[in-house]
């Protein structure tokens, strides 16, 4: 099923690119009016200054997204074609506002690290010195047990590098068996870079 879902989407994108770059550009030119482009231009700076705001006041990622979508928007809209490599200096600025807003989803403490791990499901951690984890191990008869332990966090650390960061984190579980989990974000996404565990 999910196959058919990408196939039915690669074919949307395919069909609404043929569609945007194959038309005849002078029949497309004739139904825009100016007054009307000058209005979507003052919305898009509307939408991106409002957007903005309220990303900083309520660090939701979809206003953030919805700014960097409205100043691409704008980007495009404003910059003339008859401008020497106008494509070319369209791309530099939404690349270059695309890598600030990646630094802007960096986060610069490890609560995201810790909440991150929360949502993987296996440790959930409340309290900066102890976390609980939950397992369901499978016995002989094929029946499923949910077992939930509290372990100590004996080590933590967390690196901000600006364009991505770095956390780690390690448990020390019963009997001194050592787990450690590390972690590395690219704006805003965390992804496991090793998960280990090791015996006394």
């Amino acid at each position: 099923m999910l196959f058919f879902k990408y196939l039915f989407m690669v074919g949307v994108l395919c069909f609404t690119i043929i569609r945007t770059f194959i038309r005849d550009p002078e029949k497309e030119t004739e139904d825009y009016d100016p007054k009307k482009l000058l209005s979507l231009s003052r919305f898009l700076s509307l939408s991106f200054f409002n957007c903005s705001i309220a990303w900083i006041i309520f660090k939701v990622d979809s206003f953030l997204w919805l700014a960097f979508f409205s100043l691409v928007c704008q980007i495009i809209l404003t910059t003339s074609e008859k401008t020497k490599n106008a494509w070319l200096i369209k791309s530099v600025i939404i690349c270059i506002c695309l890598i600030f807003i990646s630094i802007l989803r960096v986060p610069k403490d490890d609560d995201s690290f810790i909440n991150y791990l929360d949502h993987k499901g296996t440790y959930h951690c409340p309290l900066r010195y102890e976390c609980v984890k939950i397992t369901t191990p499978v016995n002989k008869k094929d029946e499923i047990h949910t077992i939930a332990e509290i372990i100590p966090i004996d080590d933590s650390s967390f690196n901000w590098y600006v364009l991505f960061s770095k956390g780690a984190i390690r448990f020390k579980e019963k009997g001194g068996k050592i787990d450690e989990i590390r972690g590395l974000n690219i704006a805003g996404w965390w992804i496991i870079t090793e998960e280990k565990g090791s015996s006394p």
